[in-house]
């Protein structure tokens, strides 16, 4: 499941994560596929620290924090376990809290995505 696009992107409509989320998870229900649900932390990840960059600022791409987030979901989704204290910072480029919120939070949102 992507992320959606946000401001200045002039597709950025509150309800795109809501229609993301519907989507993938029908088609991936549909087709038996695992859905790693990268929008849904996103979403969440800037509604606990909005002031986290996880767009460049086309308001599409991922930022560097952004694309780690993603790998700690994917990696909560698919080894099921959590990403929580793994010492990964692309070579210092995250900081060490930055990174342990964002693992708590593809944490978060992985075992309540698929409580669901």
């Amino acid at each position: 499941m992507t992320h959606v696009y946000v401001p200045p992107h002039p597709e950025a409509k509150a309800s795109n994560m809501r229609l993301t989320d519907e989507a993938y998870v029908s088609v991936g229900n549909e087709i038996g596929a695992l859905v790693i649900p990268v929008g849904l932390a996103f979403e969440e990840a800037y509604r606990r620290h909005p002031s986290y960059v996880l767009h460049k600022a086309d308001g599409t791409h991922p930022s560097l924090i952004g694309t780690y987030l993603a790998a700690c979901t994917a990696y909560a989704a698919v080894y099921g376990k959590s990403p929580v204290g793994n010492p990964y910072d692309y070579e210092g480029a995250i900081d060490k809290a930055t990174a342990r919120a964002l693992q708590q939070v593809a944490h978060d949102v992985v075992e309540a995505f698929y409580k669901r």
